[in-house]
């Protein structure tokens, strides 16, 4: 092997090494930045289950008598994947109208319905994160499952 094969080999090794270093070095930024971009995407799958469970109370309310506290809790193993309670006991729909969320249904938890406008959602899991909101003027607190 000729000098210049030698060097030119070398240069590539330590340019592979460099690339190594640096990409260890961004890991962790890149990996928090996904972290947090997850974490708000399920603050806004949040917000987004309890605004749809307000809208459901108001759809069903044309066509049934329903009240508060109005309550869905999510169950991925129900068939629709929630049951329904209408002042403390177990609510049919006389309408087939389904929960329907443009984002991502939780696996588990509930929201209710205390009052006009006064939501509570407790422990949605969506994926690893369980989120809670205490009441509507409180930002959404979602933590990582452990």
């Amino acid at each position: 092997m000729d000098n210049s094969k030698i060097i030119k080999m070398v240069e590539n090794g330590l340019v592979i090494i460099v690339l190594f270093i640096v990409l260890i070095y961004l890991a962790k930024p890149i990996e928090k930045l996904i972290e947090t971009t997850r974490l708000q995407s399920v603050k806004e799958s949040t917000r987004g289950v309890i605004n749809e469970t307000k809208n459901y109370f108001t759809s069903l309310t044309i066509f049934d008598t329903v009240d508060y506290p109005f309550k869905i809790v999510f169950n991925e193993k129900e068939e629709n994947g929630y049951k329904l309670y209408s002042m403390g006991e177990e609510y049919k729909p006389v309408e087939d109208t389904k929960f329907r969320v443009a984002g991502k249904m939780p696996t588990s938890g509930s929201v209710e319905l205390i009052s006009d406008g006064e939501a509570r959602a407790s422990n949605l899991k969506f994926g690893k994160f369980i989120c809670n909101k205490a009441d509507i003027n409180a930002e959404e607190l979602c933590v990582l499952e452990k």
